[in-house]
């Protein structure tokens, strides 16, 4: 922890040494075995704790809240523990593998590139084949920011202005068009995303058609100078282009309500579930402060921004069918951009690598059924092994490039042991030299210090890292 940091450019072909051996500052209370299999049990219950809460209640909304336990046995259960052991193996081949590299005398950047390559690849073959590529591209969307961050911080590219919300934009109006017109080859889940969000003109579901109930009951109680602004009523019609059962106007506005209530519900519930299920005892007595919460200025951002993701594509897509004259591609594209622009009021570079990540896992599928390219045998499990060995990496060479979040993850799934590696590895990185030495010092500062802080107690800390 007290080591101090040496200026200069990566250097991966010179062969860097650790100060001691991985049984003294990595794990000096147990064997290399002994770490590895705690490492597997990290893994495997931090797994179990996120897999086992998303499988059950995916379980639960499949059966209407009315499983069998037949199904929860031989169904629910196994697939569960697959994913912890898909998690628990990568978790436990890793640290075993970086003992034995300890001892080879070359910490080289490309050397320890293989390492996680390998315990990535052995925990994905586990895992179920139809949750390959989901784990891919999560892993992939880390990835392609991280490889941004390291090509600023080396000075190859400038940063990006506003980039996230470009991203976003540009992302969602893809997305938008193949919800529309190649709706086969959306991901399952976006495509279930964009259905509540945007609709189905053809084809309201239930809760747009209470929504829609409830404004026309209130335009009849609307003052005459705001009634104007909404003169249809349900018998106004609609283009001849539009699918839509009632007046344009009147459909993007009830889809930017719909999606505006959604958005208030859905930030309502992060503040009042959280309470209810872990402190419900003092709901009632913490109910004013959590409702203060919930009508905060950024619940009313949230609200906007899933409202504009909604009534902007729908409106936009009618206004071109007056103008244009047709229905096609051009009018899809061009409303999901706007309805992109929601992004100004809610930014999170989560949510925008998220959704490109979906947007360029679409454009692969389209590409494979045009035959423009061919889809690669094991290539989810290829590409997830690189992605998590090139996450891997940086957490060791250059951390402060990685998300602040994923570097976070991995000490709590760890349950601290990534921590014990992360300080025993400061000098490795030094001497290696770190890309953009200051950007690295303000994060060593600022953030590392403070989270390692949580897994390892300070006189740990003086007596293995402070020399």
């Amino acid at each position: 922890m007290g080591s101090k940091l040496s200026k200069g450019n990566p250097i991966h072909g010179e062969q860097l040494h650790f100060c001691r051996p991985c049984t003294e500052v990595i794990h000096p209370h147990v064997g290399c075995n002994n770490f590895s299999y705690l490492c597997f049990q990290s893994g495997f219950i931090s797994a179990f704790k996120a897999y086992g809460t998303l499988f059950l209640f995916s379980t639960l909304i499949k059966t209407k809240f009315r499983p069998k336990l037949e199904d929860l046995v031989l169904k629910t259960l196994p697939t569960i523990i697959r994913s912890c052991l898909f998690l628990g193996v990568v978790s436990g081949v890793f640290p075993l593998l970086v003992c034995l590299w300890s001892k080879t005398g070359n910490h080289s950047g490309p050397s320890f590139f293989g390492i996680p390559f390998i315990a990535a690849v052995a925990g994905i073959a586990i895992e179920k084949s139809s949750r390959r590529t989901e784990l891919a591209v999560y892993v992939a969307n880390q990835a392609i920011e991280l490889y941004y961050h390291m090509l600023v911080s080396r000075g190859l590219i400038p940063p990006i202005r506003h980039g996230r919300e470009i991203l976003f934009t540009l992302s969602f109006s893809v997305l938008v068009y193949f919800h529309k017109h190649h709706r086969h080859l959306l991901p399952g889940s976006v495509n279930s995303l964009l259905k509540v969000i945007i609709g189905v003109e053809n084809n309201m579901d239930i809760i747009e058609k209470h929504v829609s109930r409830f404004y026309f009951w209130y335009k009849q109680h609307m003052p005459e100078f705001i009634e104007c602004l909404f003169s249809e009523d349900e018998n106004t019609s609609s283009h001849r282009l539009c699918k839509h059962s009632y007046g344009c106007k009147t459909y993007a506005f009830v889809g930017f309500l719909k999606a505006f209530l959604l958005g208030l519900a859905i930030k309502a519930s992060f503040v009042f579930f959280p309470a209810i299920v872990l402190n419900p005892k003092n709901f009632f007595s913490g109910f004013a402060s959590n409702l203060y919460k919930v009508l905060g200025k950024s619940t009313l951002q949230f609200a906007l921004f899933w409202g504009i993701m909604s009534g902007g594509p729908r409106g936009t897509e009618c206004l071109l069918r007056y103008i244009r004259g047709v229905d096609d591609g051009v009018n899809s594209v061009i409303a999901g951009f706007v309805g992109g622009l929601g992004v100004v009021f809610f930014s999170s570079i989560e949510l925008a690598m998220y959704i490109a990540s979906k947007a360029v896992e679409t454009l692969f599928y389209f590409a494979v059924e045009r035959k423009i390219t061919k889809s690669r045998k094991h290539g989810e499990i290829l590409l997830f092994a690189f992605c998590t060995a090139s996450l891997f990496y940086a957490s060791a060479y250059e951390p402060h490039n990685l998300r602040e979040s994923y570097f976070s993850w991995l000490l709590k799934a760890s349950r601290g042991h990534w921590a014990h590696f992360f300080d025993a590895f400061t000098p490795v990185r030094l001497e290696a030299g770190v890309p953009d030495i200051q950007a690295y010092n303000n994060w060593y500062k600022n953030f590392a210090t403070n989270v390692v802080k949580q897994y390892i107690p300070e006189e740990q800390m003086q007596k293995y890292y402070s020399k």
